[in-house]
């Protein structure tokens, strides 16, 4: 289809892919870009450059107008070590926005027909299985958050024509394609697969309430594929045109997800993490998977991740000319070509997916258990069984250090929402205490209502200022900020302050318990950025994180942010040890501490004036920030309402839409 921008994250600031001299992206931040055009016709208004800035806050204000969160799901699971009762605990489930009726029902699936093949499980069923896909069997229990892993490349192919003439990106026969046959394979011209699509699309009650058109619409799909995948632009490499197409494993293989839900729920199943483990090898989709029985804690990480070739780097372009194929791959012949690619209306045939799965030996004995030629076994899977942290937690975080997140991900910093969790669970294993159904629900409550900036920045904003000398101001913020820091969780766990950060109001009474802090925290934050990432704000073109995913409409929250950053460059600007340097990027761009240290100071001091000073501290309600709006109700989370009734807002909570907590006994 047209394309309406992307970010791409190969790109850098002069223009130029790595690894790609002459590749003429001359425009990098405009909407007119002459060398880069859409691959396939469409109306003018969406003819936006490829590498038109894209802000991320404008992305995330269209999800929430739909209610749905960038990024999802969380769970706990805590080893019968660590119980007092010993059988393990699990809180998790998926975070899926707010809606009215919910999208997420929940349900019990039980067949009764006499065979070890009867099913049964009791939780939440998605997208029309017949299967519940996040929940509980007879004596385990499991939930998923998205993993985000990288299984997709980006091919840059060499356009041609089978007879050989010059090929052209442009489309002059207006027929909606570029004027180009196919592109170049291991020394061949092969055919590219064309096909034009065409519907009324009509509306219904919730693509109205959605906003969407209340009439119908003619729709013309222009579908042109590479056998990588769609080709998502044309640009040209030292004058040439080329395709860029998306490779992703799991084109066409999304329903194999649909296996391990089918085999784990059988009552005849035998189920143990072992198990789990073999079954959800066979999910093509990347998810992060926990599990619990009466014994065990244990997640894997799913997906149909590629064996790349050894000179390909897994977050740039590669070419697609036949030099640097997956391993599934290096066997494709001209046979294959012969069969597939072409134009539709002529006879042409679509490029399948290559991924096949093949049966395996089951430690059970019993089917489900498969491997897939080509990609990453079971055993080279992110995965963990009862670890000696007693723990597992997991909020879309990344899965080990040094797993390759997807091309697009950019969240995975210094500073993540895991991180909340993650402390929470450490403090309470170290007061000695033994957790129950109701500690590790507090731990994910208090966790939901966190501001991950006043855990992880503001103590490290806090060692900067202290330097040198604080001002009257500067003390006064430090005092304010530290008590709310210290009115948090660590008192229920062992009664001392610590774990607080939190934007809640627990009396109800309408404001947030330390408003004042919350407010300020906001108002210092926004000005931070400018004054200690002018590297980043000045650059001109566009930086694929959000500065800030904040609390709001949908819930989720803290899934990432330039605080990220932030947390970087002081820990270099104060010298921790056991730091990572970034190459470049440096607080108030200087290597000197004092610099960042008045940038801190200056940003504080733009704060308290866009707040109208600390005498206006009883005010402090958001309000100055927000065009009129107190924190809360900027905060608030908005269900989506399907029907005419509108459905009252509540207080804002980061937590899962549908929230198990389980415990398992013999």
């Amino acid at each position: 289809t047209g394309a309406t921008g992307l970010p791409v994250p190969w790109i850098d600031q002069s223009g130029s892919p790595f690894g790609f001299p002459g590749f003429s992206f001359d425009a990098l931040a405009r909407q007119d870009a002459p060398s880069i055009a859409p691959p396939l016709k469409a109306p003018e208004p969406q003819r936006r450059s490829l590498l038109a800035s894209i802000d991320p806050t404008e992305i995330r204000q269209n999800l929430e107008k739909y209610g749905l969160p960038q990024s999802t799901s969380n769970w706990i699971a805590v080893s019968g070590s660590q119980t007092q009762s010993g059988h393990p605990i699990m809180v998790g489930g998926p975070q899926t926005g707010y809606f009215q009726p919910q999208l997420l029902w929940e349900a019990a699936v039980v067949s009764n027909g006499g065979t070890d093949m009867d099913i049964a499980a009791r939780g939440i069923s998605t997208v029309n299985l017949p299967y519940i896909t996040i929940g509980r069997g007879r004596d385990f229990a499991w939930a998923p958050t998205s993993a985000s892993s990288d299984f997709t490349d980006i091919r840059v192919s060499r356009m041609c024509n089978i007879d050989n003439s010059p090929p052209s990106r442009d489309d002059v026969d207006e027929d909606g394609f570029p004027d180009a046959d196919g592109y170049e394979f291991k020394g061949e011209c092969v055919r590219f697969y064309r096909r034009l699509d065409e519907w009324t699309a009509t509306p219904t009650p919730a693509s109205i309430a959605l906003g969407g058109p209340t009439g119908p619409e003619e729709v013309k799909r222009f579908i042109l594929r590479t056998h990588y995948g769609p080709v998502i632009a044309t640009a040209t490499v030292n004058g040439a045109p080329v395709a860029i197409s998306t490779q992703r494993s799991t084109f066409m293989a999304d329903v194999d997800a649909a296996i391990p839900f089918a085999m784990m729920i059988t009552q005849g199943e035998q189920m143990n993490s072992e198990r789990f483990f073999e079954l959800f090898n066979s999910m093509t989709s990347t998810f992060n998977w926990s599990y619990i029985d009466s014994r065990d804690i244990g997640f894997i990480q799913s997906g149909l991740y590629p064996q790349r070739h050894p000179e390909q780097h897994p977050e740039l372009p590669v070419w697609g000319d036949g030099r640097f194929e997956w391993v599934a791959d290096q066997d494709l012949d001209a046979e294959f070509f012969a069969t597939y690619g072409g134009v539709d209306a002529e006879g042409g045939v679509s490029f399948p997916n290559r991924a096949r799965p093949v049966a395996q030996a089951s430690a059970s004995g019993r089917a489900g258990y498969y491997e897939w030629p080509g990609y990453l076994s079971k055993d080279a899977h992110v995965h963990d069984v009862n670890p000696p942290d007693g723990f597992l937690v997991n909020w879309n975080n990344n899965g080990a250090p040094g797993w390759w997140a997807a091309d697009t991900k950019t969240d995975y910093g210094a500073s993540h929402r895991v991180d909340m969790l993650k402390a929470r669970m450490q403090a309470f294993k170290a007061s000695g205490r033994k957790h129950d159904l109701a500690s590790v629900i507090e731990v994910a409550g208090d966790g939901a209502f966190a501001d991950l900036r006043g855990q992880d920045l503001v103590p490290l904003l806090f060692e900067m200022l202290q330097t040198q000398p604080l001002s009257a101001d500067e003390q006064a913020i430090v005092e304010l900020l530290e008590a709310w820091r210290a009115e948090g969780s660590q008192r229920w766990i062992d009664g001392e302050p610590g774990l607080g950060a939190l934007r809640r109001d627990r009396d109800n009474d309408g404001a947030y318990d330390q408003r004042a802090a919350v407010v300020f925290m906001d108002a210092w934050y926004q000005r931070l950025i400018d004054t200690m990432l002018p590297q980043l704000t000045e650059v001109g073109g566009p930086v694929i994180q959000g500065r800030y995913n904040a609390p709001g409409p949908v819930g989720s929250a803290y899934q990432g942010g330039w605080f990220q950053f932030m947390v970087r460059v002081l820990r270099t600007a104060l010298q921790k040890p056991n730091r990572t340097d970034y190459k470049v990027l440096r607080c108030a761009n200087s290597e000197q501490a004092s610099d960042c240290r008045a940038a801190v100071a200056t940003a504080l001091t733009q704060a308290l004036e866009d707040l109208g000073g600390l005498a206006n501290q009883a005010s402090w309600d958001g309000s100055q920030l927000y065009d009129g709006t107190t924190v809360e109700d900027n905060d608030a989370v908005v269900a989506t309402a399907f029907g005419y009734q509108p459905v009252p807002a509540i207080h804002w909570t980061n937590r899962p839409t549908f929230q198990q907590v389980v415990q398992i006994r013999d």
